[in-house]
């Protein structure tokens, strides 16, 4: 289901969320860490 060959891709739309919406996304990459 998930390919390392749409990493990349994930990566770019993940920052261009991230670009749109620097609140949420600082709010998610902590999450993302904790859960890390």
């Amino acid at each position: 289901m998930f390919s390392l060959k749409m990493l990349p891709f994930l990566l770019l739309l993940h920052v261009q969320i991230s670009k749109a919406f620097p609140v949420s996304s600082k709010e998610k990459n902590t999450k993302i860490v904790q859960n890390k």
